[in-house]
């Protein structure tokens, strides 16, 4: 069985932010020359997010308020003491930050 495993690095500049990574992705679809199997994309990190849905700016910022909505910053969390960011271990934990999708014919 072929393997291939790349690492995306990126960046985010505010404390909430959604990223598209598509691009990165496909990317690494095709250079990993796979024609069937499964793409793993997990982000190593305890507060972020990763989804799967459009990159239209209302989407986005629906997402970001609707979860402030279930999980609001600010909202005298135990967790907070240590380093103020409850709220995105929440969110987090409940949106998840892996997804398993197919390879068919070397795309998604």
């Amino acid at each position: 069985m072929k393997t291939f495993s790349k690492e995306i690095e990126f960046s985010t500049n505010k404390a909430r932010e959604v990223i598209d990574l598509t691009s990165e992705v496909m990317s690494a679809v095709n250079e990993s020359d796979i024609e069937s199997g499964i793409l793993v994309a997990q982000l190593p990190h305890a507060t972020s997010m990763l989804v799967l849905n459009e990159s239209e700016a209302g989407v986005k910022e629906d997402l970001l308020d609707k979860l402030d909505d279930f999980a609001a910053p600010q909202e005298g969390y135990r967790h907070d003491r240590i380093d103020d960011n409850a709220h995105a271990h929440i969110k987090a934990a409940l949106v998840g930050s892996s997804r398993v999708l197919p390879i068919v014919d070397g795309k998604l």
